[in-house]
């Protein structure tokens, strides 16, 4: 009787099991052991078009640059058909797929339109998070909230120097900075202006309210001093306003006549 040893295969289909075997050890040896993951460093491509996930789908980012903002593409190209645009401090969403095209970063987003942006390069990206605020937009008015006969504005930031314009109370003047350009002398607290004229105002002094506030802000209430031993209008005058002689703005708002006498303890108005 013929007997048949079905475990025993020719060379040839040994052979040819040998060379599949071998190539499909190749192949497992020549490709990454699992895909890219999130965070993962096989997620950056330097082939241009390969893509990875960088980012979690459904995370939000706002638009940092250009000031233009971005073009909405329908593929990781920047010849691909344009689908929409996303403006400055708008957001996005992200799908979690991105994509390297040479030095240029792609974001794919699901809205505000689905399709592709440019992130930038590695060094600069257009996207960041939307947990932060856009940049602050620069507020140079102010408004004289006192003295009740406005502001003088001098050459230089001092009492002594040269009146070059004044600003009445509640007038706007618009400052150099924001924050603003100041200049402390002894207590006193100067802010540079460009308008109504260029030069320097009084903001008053330490630990006092400012004679400045914010644009369309209501002034602060006026300011009050608690009379010391030893104290005169005068002396008062020029610690408020740099010039004893301007001691009769006190006792005005104070209604205080000759020989202007001072208790201790007593509370003055200072305009």
């Amino acid at each position: 009787m013929l007997r048949v040893n079905i475990w025993r295969p020719s060379v040839a289909l040994l052979s040819a099991l040998s060379l599949t075997t071998w190539s499909i050890t190749g192949a497992e040896a020549s490709a990454p052991a699992l895909s890219p993951t999130p965070n993962s460093p096989q997620s950056t491509s330097s082939q241009a078009g390969q893509t990875g996930w960088l980012a979690q789908a459904g995370q939000c980012r706002r638009v940092i640059r250009p000031a233009e903002g971005l073009v909405i593409r329908a593929s990781a190209s920047t010849s691909a058909r344009q689908v929409g645009g996303v403006a400055v401090s708008q957001t996005v969403t992200l799908t979690g797929r991105t994509a390297q095209d040479g030095s240029r970063n792609w974001v794919q987003i699901s809205q505000p339109v689905a399709g592709w942006v440019s992130n930038g390069s590695n060094s600069v990206m257009n996207l960041g998070p939307c947990s932060n605020p856009p940049p602050p937009v620069s507020n140079l008015c102010r408004t004289v909230a006192r003295p009740a006969e406005g502001l003088i504005i001098r050459a230089t930031p001092s009492p002594s120097a040269a009146a070059v314009g004044n600003a009445a109370v509640n007038q706007a003047v618009r400052l150099t900075t924001d924050p603003p350009t100041v200049s402390v002398q002894g207590s006193r607290t100067w802010v540079q202006v460009q308008a109504p004229s260029a030069g320097w105002v009084s903001n008053g002094l330490r630990d006092e309210p400012s004679n400045l506030v914010y644009c369309n802000q209501p002034p602060t209430p006026d300011r009050t001093y608690t009379v010391r031993s030893g104290d005169t209008l005068s002396a008062i005058a020029q610690r408020f306003y740099g010039d004893p002689n301007q001691y009769r703005r006190i006792a005005e708002a104070n209604g205080l006549r000759s020989p202007y006498n001072l208790s201790l303890g007593q509370v003055l108005k200072i305009p």
